[in-house]
């Protein structure tokens, strides 16, 4: 036992050696890049820092698709290995950080006959504060927004809720109508589920299921309008094609 205790001491303090004096911050941040380009995404980082046990601290990471377009930045980024994870031969990574007034943390990892699993969770995060967003489902606007997300190897599941909404954008319907929503999205090789996704609004109620892939869409969504709404006429008038009886409409 005491032999086994010397082993795991040598062991651990010949990797922290290695760490804090042979691996110089420029490498990690080369290591990470080269790491994240297999998803078409690139960084960009600043004030990066180690810590003195297997963690690293960055001021600004800005986060980019391999053209060179924004997806978001973050701030204040701190990661650390989660060393109960590689007992359980999991071997995983902790971290937080903010995005504006929002706040992220979680965990990223690899499993035994999984592969990659991560589960990340945010909380008030301004929607316009998430550029990539926007630009994936064509809308602008603020917003904050709670998630819930959770990946094993190529599927991803998010399960989120958006409040104080002020959304720019004219999909099937225009979506300034609605101030909140939450819902539960699955993407797997480019196949994007709707489990489920509610829209509210003063007087205007909507659900949405279906599916998107690329340019290919099969969605229903089922929208309510209370009679007493105040909503802009010229809305309902878009509306109105897909009326089934008063204040119900069915737009596939």
């Amino acid at each position: 036992m005491k032999k086994a205790a010397l082993v795991i001491a040598i062991v651990f303090f010949t990797f922290w050696g290695l760490w804090i004096i042979a691996i110089p911050e420029r490498f990690i941040s080369d290591f990470i890049n080269d790491s994240l380009k297999k998803y078409s995404i690139s960084i960009d980082s600043e004030g990066l820092e180690k810590g003195v046990f297997y963690s690293i601290r960055i001021k600004n990471v800005k986060i980019n698709n391999l053209d060179n377009t924004l997806i978001l930045i973050i701030h204040n980024l701190k990661a650390g290995i989660n060393f109960t994870s590689f007992l359980k031969l999991s071997p995983g990574i902790d971290f937080k950080c903010n995005i504006e007034k929002g706040k992220v943390n979680g965990n990223i990892g690899f499993k035994k006959g999984v592969g990659l699993v991560a589960r990340i969770k945010g909380s008030v995060i301004d929607i316009g504060d998430l550029p990539g967003v926007g630009r994936l489902f064509g809308i602008g606007g603020t917003g904050d927004i709670d998630f819930d997300l959770l990946k094993k190897n190529k599927q991803s599941e998010i399960k989120f809720s958006l409040s104080d909404a002020k959304i720019i954008g004219f999909g099937l319907i225009p979506l300034d109508m609605f101030k909140k929503a939450r819902g539960e999205l699955v993407e797997e090789n480019g196949l994007i589920t709707i489990k489920s996704l509610v829209m509210e609004g003063d007087g205007i109620y909507a659900r949405v299921k279906g599916y998107i892939r690329k340019n290919e869409r099969n969605v229903n969504i089922e929208v309510m309008v209370n009679s007493s709404s105040d909503i802009n006429p010229s809305y309902l008038a878009v509306l109105e094609k897909f009326k089934v009886s008063p204040g119900y409409y069915v737009i596939k």
